[in-house]
């Protein structure tokens, strides 16, 4: 019996530690939450035990409510990747197998953790070694800051973070959306102040920290939409920021802790460059300084401090970049900060202010990415080698083969003289410096996710149609298979010139897999107008003929501007046609212009032409090249050199005759004019395919004036109004003739001798007026007398016409 007995009591030990760990007050349960509380690790501060598994649910009282959990600062337990030792946060719903996120270990607490639903669920393992002391929290209902989130579409404005600069509330949370009304460039946001709360390990984080309580994100378009700029926090002023798409959004988060002043900045739109820095071939900034020190880089650099990537700059008064060894692999980068169309790069030696030694590299290639991370060489058939200097001061320009759409450049000297020393310059312009090239709103999420949509995806979730944004960080729009007819198409929601596009590939999760790499070699447009249903395709010459066919990319990462003749169109589908080694994959962006007080033109109606406004002026001002953007203009039908512009409009019913003026529609056109500026032409034409210039060898007719729209045209309203205006003065004009003739009836002396002629009047006197035929009961007629009276009524008034 006895031995029984032991065994028995180590069995009840076993079940009782058993369920202490897994379920007991101490480690696990549920907890409501009313009020703040606190969750630790078994042992906390003292090392947690080993083999331990303990769950929390935490729920808050009602299920509109949020809760928050801070961990203490305090925290370590084994790393290894959170394989042995972790906890594990998680929001409402079951545990994801085999999901590591939201697990944490090693010495670094996590930032605050914000649920989005009602309950949180907190578990904690270890294993049978290494252990450390463990975690504390604490948890509270969330109670939401104050409603600081604006929208600015001034030209220009003043940011600030609530409170600024007496200090920020807790758990602020502040969306400050910029979009300005079109034309315009980009934007320029300047930090006047800043004092956030920074990360433990660097008391003046600023742009290279994590940020992990109190930040600011700058995006470039709509948040987790649009490009990630930057995030920031600390004391240090960052540096300005650009935002290319038209759209730049603040996000200002901070938690229930520290709180600083906050930051104060301003922001401009600037306009596009002028006509004079066409064809895109302006310095970038590394000579002028506009490009920080802190977006300029280097593998390494000479160890005595005086030959840094910042003193890299062409012309620089200082040395020159010098590496820490002379080698092939060593290199200098340049962040643009924001996409640009690249086209040159300008070298220089330098000579050593202490020993007087020439030093300039002979040869050097260039690499060129969008994320910093993936790099492709610049090459034509072959990675091409530039020809560097000959000497210490003379500067060598080399163009690239082709326009470069990048954010990132970086240069690898090849051979040199002496060593490695280098300055440079880079050349180009913003995407939006072309006329007519504003982005539309797929980069920076203007463009809803169901405006874009697809015939067909290889999978919703991941490679959808929403997913095929510019720069989107992952995936993109991918059809289930290779094969021609499936399609991406656009709804721009309203009518605007479009003028051309930029593509890039798509990239999957895993470099391994089969989706890593997409992209569309060859493909072709189409477009519409405000219905939808009848399509045109963006044909060679932008006439009537085949369909163009544009070169699409070469790579899943590099993007690539592709033009045509500025059209008008509020749909634009895409088709791809040929395809990269594994597959279609697509993320876009398409470019244009809006057309202020653009209205359909009137269809099936012939209108007369008349003199009227001029028609919208281009939105870039002054250009001595066409809205559409291309280096060669196509020919205008009234002989002049200009980018037609073509509306769709309903073709000519088949019942319709030959000549009939009722399928004239008026086409609105843009076209350059002897000053650079646009102008219309609004000759009517019949109706071709759609993107038929005029064919007329004498200059249109003046441009009518803007009809209104409506279900009726201006036209229709102002002919009767005018034929009643007519009808009723000629009413008139016989009714008093009428009157005035009783009137002298009645007071004549001679009508007693009605019955005889009367005498032939004296010379002098008035033709005599008689009642229409039919009206009266004999012929009236007036004697001198009456005559005189009434002259100088009559006399006036000649006919109904002058009336």
């Amino acid at each position: 019996m006895r031995p029984l007995s032991w065994v028995a009591v180590l069995l009840c030990a076993l079940l009782a530690r058993t369920v202490s760990a897994e379920g007991g007050s101490d480690c696990g349960g549920v907890v409501v939450v009313s009020l703040p509380g606190y969750l630790t690790s078994p042992g906390y501060p003292e090392d947690y035990p080993p083999h331990q598994t303990c769950s929390w649910q935490l729920r808050a009282p009602s299920p509109e409510q949020k809760l928050l959990i801070n961990f203490n600062p305090h925290f370590d337990m084994e790393k290894n990747s959170c394989r042995f030792d972790y906890v594990q946060v998680w929001d409402d719903g079951d545990e994801k197998s085999g999901d590591d996120s939201g697990k944490f270990c090693g010495t670094v607490a996590p930032a605050p953790i914000l649920s989005s639903g009602p309950t949180l669920h907190v578990k904690f393992v270890s294993d049978y070694t290494t252990q450390g002391a463990g975690f504390s929290l604490r948890y509270e209902l969330y109670k939401p800051g104050v409603d600081c989130s604006r929208n600015f579409t001034a030209p220009s404005g003043r940011i600030a973070s609530p409170g600024h600069p007496l200090g920020y509330p807790p758990n602020a949370a502040c969306v400050f959306v910029v979009s300005p009304p079109p034309p315009h460039a980009y934007i320029l946001l300047t930090f006047r102040t800043f004092h956030l709360e920074a990360d433990p390990d660097d008391g003046s984080a600023s742009e290279g920290s994590a940020c992990k309580y109190d930040h600011v994100e700058v995006w470039d378009g709509l948040p987790t939409v649009g490009l990630l700029i930057v995030r920031l926090c600390g004391s240090k002023i960052p540096d300005p920021v650009v935002a290319v798409t038209g759209t730049m959004t603040l996000v200002f988060h901070s938690d229930n802790a520290i709180a600083k002043d906050g930051f104060s900045a301003s922001y401009t739109v600037l306009p596009s460059r002028p006509a004079e820095s066409f064809p895109c071939f302006a310095p970038l900034g590394m000579e002028l300084g506009t490009i920080p020190d802190a977006r300029v880089s280097a593998s390494s650099s000479y160890h005595t401090g005086t030959w840094l990537p910042q003193q890299g700059r062409l012309h620089h008064p200082l040395n020159a970049w010098t590496p820490a060894v002379d080698s092939n692999r060593e290199w200098i980068q340049v962040d643009l900060g924001s996409l640009k169309i690249v086209t040159a790069v300008a070298t220089q030696g330098a000579i050593s202010i202490n020993s007087g030694r020439v030093y300039y590299v002979t040869s050097y290639r260039v690499y060129v990415g969008v994320t910093g991370s993936d790099w492709s060489p610049i090459r034509e058939e072959r990675q091409l080698k530039f020809v560097g200097n000959t000497d210490e001061s003379t500067v060598v320009q080399n163009k690239l083969p082709v326009r470069v759409v990048t954010r990132f450049v970086r240069v690898k000297p090849q051979t040199w003289e002496n060593g490695i020393a280098m300055r440079l310059e880079l050349y180009g312009c913003s995407i939006s410096d072309y006329p007519c090239s504003e982005k539309l709103g797929l980069m920076s999420g203007r463009l809803r996710d169901e405006q874009i949509t697809a015939s067909a995806s290889r999978d919703d979730s991941h490679w959808g149609p929403a997913a095929a944004r510019l720069m989107a960080p992952l995936f993109g729009w991918a059809p289930p298979v290779k094969g021609t007819g499936h399609w991406l198409q656009v709804d721009l929601g309203q009518v605007v010139a479009l003028s051309g596009l930029v593509v890039q590939g798509a990239k999957g999760p895993l470099a391994s897999s089969a989706d890593a790499r997409l992209f569309v070699r060859k493909f072709r447009l189409e477009y519409s107008g405000d219905d939808g249903h009848s399509w045109a395709p963006i044909t060679r010459d932008g006439a009537s003929g085949t369909s163009k066919q544009f070169d699409g990319n070469s790579n899943w990462d590099m993007p690539e501007v592709r033009r045509f003749p500025v059209v008008t169109a509020r749909y634009v589908r895409l088709y791809p046609e040929r395809w990269g080694a594994g597959g279609g994959g697509l993320r876009l962006e398409l470019l244009g212009c809006t057309l202020p007080g653009w209205v359909e033109p009137p269809t099936r109606r012939n209108v007369s032409s008349s003199e009227g406004p001029a028609g919208p002026p281009c939105p870039h001002g002054e250009w001595p090249h066409g809205c559409s953007g291309e280096d060669v203009l196509s020919e205008h039908s009234s002989g002049e050199r200009g980018a037609s512009l073509t509306t769709l409009a309903p073709r000519p019913q088949a019942t319709s005759p030959p000549d009939s003026t009722a399928d004239l529609a008026r086409v609105p056109e843009f076209r350059t004019g002897a000053a650079g500026k646009w102008s219309t032409s609004s000759s009517p034409r019949r109706h071709p395919a759609p993107t038929t210039p005029p064919s007329s060898s004498s200059p249109p007719p003046p441009p009518p004036p803007t009809p209104t729209p409506g279900p009726k045209s201006a036209y229709t309203s102002l002919d009767l109004v005018l034929i009643s205006i007519i009808g009723i003065s000629s009413l008139g004009i016989v009714l008093g003739a009428v009157c005035v003739g009783l009137l002298a009836f009645c007071t004549s002396p001679c009508q007693a001798g009605r019955s005889s002629p009367p005498p032939p009047p004296p010379n002098g006197t008035i033709t005599k007026p008689r009642l229409p035929a039919g009206e009266g009961t004999g012929g009236l007629e007036l004697c001198d007398g009456a005559a005189n009276g009434v002259r100088g009524k009559v006399g006036r008034q000649s006919s109904s016409s002058e009336a």
